[in-house]
């Protein structure tokens, strides 16, 4: 996290890197082979045995990179009006 963080001084928050601090959080430790750095390839689902009964489903993985990227277009959107500071 503290690469991240310092990175940010010569990076914008951006899907670059997410994927970067994602490798570094996946070196030498359990997971380090499944796409360190990548986006998912396959669906996964939270609780439950199968997707049937899972209890939170995410997008697709096919729509991850777009989603991302629109996630990346908001956070860059100088037009959107933020909280007032005493809210």
């Amino acid at each position: 996290m503290n690469e991240a963080i310092s990175s940010l001084e010569r990076l914008p928050v951006s899907g670059r890197l997410l994927r970067q601090t994602h490798s570094i959080l996946l070196d030498n430790v359990r997971g380090e082979h499944k796409l360190p750095g990548e986006y998912r390839t396959s669906q996964n689902w939270i609780g439950g045995l199968s997707l049937a009964d899972a209890t939170f489903i995410p997008p697709h993985h096919e729509l991850v990179p777009e989603l991302m990227s629109d996630l990346e277009i908001f956070l860059h959107n100088d037009d959107i009006q933020g909280f007032p500071e005493n809210a």
